[in-house]
């Protein structure tokens, strides 16, 4: 906490500020809504109470729990570059998701401050519906100036995925070559 006595202070008044600070923050922690207001800490029932705390600019029923606490705890630093691509960034990274944002600048073919949005997706459990909620994240902090004109989809393996291959031997040559990323 920084010290609320300006500049030309005592002695004593200092110490009466720093005896204040330590009085607050022990009372604060022992207070019994303090675990009501870190996200996480705080019981599931009241994350939609915590997110209107908060002023999150997005919340849906469908993200998952994890997500939620992730939304909330991000939402001040969103809150504070809103309007930024790193903003923008931060947003769909609460909900889960990795993006990779491209602005009109960085590619032809692009009209004047626009971007597009490729999500990085886990081979499993992806639904669209998690682009419409990619969409609904970002709108709110996005640039004003700014249109996002897609937003679509990588899938992404992990190094342990197993591969199975077949061959067939036949009178045919056959040449299994890798796959391509």
């Amino acid at each position: 906490m920084a010290d609320l006595i300006p500049p030309p202070y005592t002695q004593e008044e200092h110490n009466l500020d720093l005896v204040s600070q330590e009085v607050h923050d022990r009372l604060f922690q022992s207070l019994w809504m303090a675990p009501l207001l870190d996200p996480s800490r705080c019981d599931a029932r009241f994350l939609p109470v915590l997110a209107n705390f908060y002023s999150v600019d997005f919340w849906s029923d469908a993200l998952s729990e994890a997500d939620k606490r992730r939304l909330i705890a991000s939402s001040i630093d969103i809150k504070r570059h809103k309007g930024t691509r790193w903003a923008v960034n931060l947003a769909v990274n609460s909900i889960g998701l990795t993006p990779t944002i491209t602005e009109w600048h960085q590619t032809t073919g692009m009209d004047v401050h626009t971007f597009k949005i490729v999500v990085d997706v886990p081979d499993v459990g992806y639904d669209m519906r998690d682009l419409s909620l990619v969409e609904q994240v970002v709108f709110p902090v996005k640039p004003v100036r700014s249109h996002l004109t897609s937003v679509g989809a990588s899938v992404s393996r992990s190094e342990n995925t197993p591969y199975m291959a077949m061959v067939v031997i036949s009178s045919e040559t056959t040449t299994l070559y890798p796959e391509a990323v």
